[in-house]
C-alpha cells in the first residue's frame, strides 16, 4: 500500500476519525497543528501512519515513557478536517454510507474496543466512549449491518460507556468490520480457534 493511487481516501479518513478515541487534536505554543496518536503497541501506530500516508501526510512515531508511543502528524489541513469531523460528529456517523461507517468502525474499534473471552467458551466485543449518544447510534447502525449489540450501558470506568456484541455476533463482526490492529487479530484469532 506504498502508493497513493493503491488506497482509499475516504475510507483511510474515516478509520482516522475512528481512532480519535485513542488521538488528540492540539496547537503548540509555537503555532504548529498536530494531530495525534497514542498506544502501548508501535504496530498499531505504524497502521495509523499508512492511512495518514495515503492522505498524502507524514507521521512521525516517536517512543513516550518506556512502554508507550505516539504518533504525530504536523498538519493544519488534517487538524482542521478531522476538528471539524469532530464537532458535528454524531450527524456525521448518522449520515455515513455503510462503506465508511465499517471504516469508521473499524478505527473504533481498534482504538477503543476490547475482545475478551467471557467465562469458559463465549468470546464478546466492547466497545467503550465517554459520548453514550454517539454509541447509541453506533449500536443502531450495527443492528443495521446485521450485527447484534447492546445499547450503551456504564462501564466500571467513571463517565465512560460501553457496547457488547454478544458471542453469536463476533465472527460476524470480524467478517464485516474486522480490525487492522495486529494485536486485536492475534487475540481474535487466538480466542476463536
Amino acid at each position: 500500500m506504498s502508493s497513493n493511487m493503491e488506497c482509499d481516501r475516504d475510507e483511510a479518513f474515516a478509520y482516522l476519525i475512528g481512532a480519535l478515541g485513542d488521538g488528540t487534536l492540539y496547537t503548540t505554543s509555537d503555532g504548529h497543528y498536530v494531530v495525534e496518536y497514542g498506544q502501548k503497541d508501535v504496530r498499531w501506530l505504524k497502521v495509523i501512519e499508512q492511512k495518514v500516508g495515503c492522505l498524502g501526510y507524514t507521521t512521525h512515531i516517536i517512543k513516550h515513557k518506556s512502554r508507550y508511543w505516539k504518533a504525530k502528524i504536523y498538519s493544519k489541513e488534517l487538524y482542521t478536517a478531522l476538528s471539524e469531523v469532530k464537532s458535528r460528529l454524531r450527524d456525521v456517523i448518522t449520515a455515513l454510507d455503510a462503506r465508511l461507517f465499517v471504516a469508521y468502525l473499524r478505527g473504533l474499534f481498534d482504538a477503543e474496543g476490547t475482545i475478551t473471552r467471557h467465562y469458559r467458551k463465549t468470546v464478546r466485543i466492547r466497545i467503550a466512549q465517554k459520548d453514550a449518544e454517539l454509541l447509541a447510534i453506533v449500536a443502531k447502525r450495527l443492528r443495521e449491518l446485521g450485527i447484534d449489540s447492546t445499547d450503551p450501558f456504564p462501564s466500571d470506568k467513571h463517565g465512560t460507556y460501553v457496547i457488547q456484541i454478544p458471542h453469536r455476533s463476533v465472527k460476524q463482526f470480524m467478517n464485516l468490520v474486522g480490525t487492522e490492529h495486529p494485536s486485536k487479530k492475534e487475540k481474535f484469532t487466538s480466542l476463536l480457534s
